[in-house]
C-alpha cells in the first residue's frame, strides 16, 4: 500500500511540474532562449570570454559563469541522466532561464561540452524536451585547421589506455598516430563534431532550420566587420557593440610552441609521475625551463602529407557541401575541403 502510494505521490509531483512548466512559458514568450554548441575548436572560448559574456544586453548564462550546482545538474540531465529522470533533474535550470527571459530580449547559454557525448542525438533530443523553443548556434572551421588545433590542445595525449596506467595514459603520440586512429576510429573522435552535415541534420529533426544559426571561424578570425554583422543579426545586438568588443580582446588558448610539445614529448619518455618528488631540488630546475618555454612565440605545426588531404577530404567534403546547397555559405573560400 505505501509502496503504490509513494508512485502516486510521484506521478502527481511530475504532473505539477509540468504544469507549473506550461505556465511559466507563456510568461516568458517575450524572451528568447539561445544554446550556443560550439563544437571545441571553433572559437568558443574567445566568443565565451570576449563577446557573450560582455554584450549588454544578453544574459550570459553558460561559460564562462556555469560553475553553480542548478547548471551541473542541468548538464547532467543532457549528457549523463537516465531516460527517466533527466527531466526532473534539468527543470529547476529550465525555470530559472524562464524567469530570467522575462527581464532580458536574449538569454544566452554557450558551452560545447554539452555536446561532448555521443550520440549527439540523445543529448539535442533532450534540450528539445525541456526548451521547445530555443535557438541553436553551430560554429563551423575548416577541419583542416580544427584537426590540428585538437591535437594541439590535447589530442596528442594517448587514450583508451586503463586509468591505473597513469604513466601510458600521458605518453605523447605523434600527429600521424592521431591522424591515423582518428580516421580509422572516426566514430570514437572528436572529428565527428565536425561532420556539419551530421549535426545539422540531426539538428533539424528536432528544431526548425529556421532557429539554426551557423557562424564561420574563419570569418572571426580574418573578417570581423563581417562577423560581428552576422553575429548582431542572430542575438539582436549592435554589430559596433560586438566588434569594439573583438578590437579590444585578446586571442585564447593560444597555439602552444614547439618548445613546448618538444619539452612535454621528453617529459613524457621519463616514466616518473613526479619529477619533483622523485627528485629532490628539481622543482627549481622544472620552474626555470617552464619559465623558458613561456617565452617562446613559435608555435608548433604539422604539415599533412597529400595523402592526409585527400582523406580528410574525403572525411568532410559532403559535409561542407551541405553548408554550400543547404545554407549558402561559401565556405569554398576558406580553403574546406568540398
Amino acid at each position: 500500500m505505501g509502496r503504490t502510494q509513494g508512485k502516486n505521490t510521484e506521478t502527481i509531483s511530475m504532473v505539477a511540474m509540468e504544469q507549473e512548466f506550461k505556465i511559466n512559458q507563456k510568461k516568458a514568450m517575450t524572451g528568447r532562449i539561445v544554446f550556443h554548441i560550439g563544437p571545441g575548436k571553433t572559437g568558443t572560448t574567445y566568443l565565451q570570454n570576449n563577446i557573450f559574456n560582455k554584450l549588454s544586453r544578453i544574459n550570459n548564462i553558460g561559460r564562462p559563469i556555469h560553475n553553480t550546482k542548478r547548471y551541473r545538474n542541468f548538464q547532467d540531465a543532457i549528457l549523463r541522466d537516465e531516460e527517466p529522470f533527466f527531466l526532473e533533474k534539468g527543470y529547476e535550470f529550465r525555470n530559472e532561464v524562464i524567469q530570467s527571459r522575462q527581464n532580458y530580449p536574449v538569454t544566452l547559454v554557450s558551452d560545447e561540452n554539452l555536446f561532448s557525448k555521443t550520440p549527439i542525438s540523445a543529448n539535442i533530443r533532450r534540450l528539445k524536451d525541456l526548451f521547445p523553443e530555443a535557438e541553436i548556434i553551430i560554429t563551423v572551421r575548416n577541419q583542416l585547421t580544427a584537426i590540428q588545433s585538437f591535437y594541439l590542445s590535447g589530442g596528442y595525449f594517448l587514450k583508451g589506455v586503463p586509468c591505473a596506467d597513469d604513466f601510458n595514459r600521458k605518453r605523447q603520440i605523434s600527429f600521424n598516430e592521431y591522424f591515423d586512429f582518428s580516421a580509422k576510429y572516426l566514430g570514437k573522435s572528436y572529428w565527428t563534431r565536425y561532420k556539419y552535415k551530421n549535426v545539422l541534420k540531426t539538428l533539424e529533426h528536432y528544431f526548425s532550420k529556421n532557429s539554426i544559426h551557423i557562424l564561420i571561424f574563419e570569418e572571426m578570425t580574418k573578417q570581423p566587420d563581417l562577423f560581428s554583422k552576422s553575429l548582431s543579426t542572430i542575438l539582436d545586438v549592435p554589430s559596433d557593440e560586438i566588434l569594439m568588443l573583438m578590437q579590444k580582446s585578446t586571442k585564447l588558448n593560444a597555439r602552444q610552441s614547439a618548445v613546448s610539445m618538444k619539452y612535454k614529448k621528453l617529459r613524457t619518455l621519463i616514466p616518473i609521475k613526479s619529477i619533483s618528488r622523485s627528485l629532490p631540488g628539481s622543482r627549481f630546475i622544472i620552474q626555470h625551463i617552464e619559465k623558458l618555454i613561456s617565452k617562446s612565440t613559435k608555435g608548433a605545426s604539422y604539415a599533412y602529407s597529400d595523402k592526409q588531404i585527400e582523406k580528410v577530404s574525403e572525411i568532410f567534403r559532403d559535409d561542407n557541401r551541405y553548408l554550400i546547397d543547404e545554407y549558402g555559405i561559401n565556405v569554398e573560400q576558406f580553403g574546406y575541403p568540398t
